[in-house]
């Protein structure tokens, strides 16, 4: 008998003994299914159902309501294509030369510059 056959006979024996191991091991098929029994076939407790009911603690209090962040220009054009400076929120306001409302609106941030993002 060569090394090689050696080799290969204490494989197939260690190979036998961890099928043996993994079919004792095995639920027995005579067990009824896990949902009408308290203990599972390996012996744990089954998870619960629901949670307890635990006094609400300062960390679990409701959070607030998120806060509508201000509109995020982004992508390709998130910048001025001339100054390349990103976009500035002017704010909704009244124009001073006509005293009409406007919405507000994003413009370049250099001063005397006319671009606007192109919707």
């Amino acid at each position: 008998m060569t090394a090689d056959d050696r080799t290969a006979a204490a494989l197939e024996r260690i190979a036998t003994a961890l099928e043996q191991m993994a079919l004792d091991r095995a639920p027995d098929h005579t067990i009824p299914p896990l949902m009408d029994r308290d203990i599972s076939p390996m012996g744990e407790p089954p998870w619960p159902t629901q949670a307890p009911n635990l006094p609400i603690t300062p960390i679990m209090q409701p959070l607030p309501p998120v806060q509508a962040a201000p509109f995020q220009f982004t992508g390709p054009s998130a910048s001025c294509p001339v100054h390349h400076q990103p976009w500035r929120t002017v704010p909704a306001g009244t124009s001073k030369k006509t005293g009409r409302p406007y919405d507000a609106f994003l413009a370049c941030p250099e001063r005397g510059c006319d671009e606007r993002p192109r919707a």
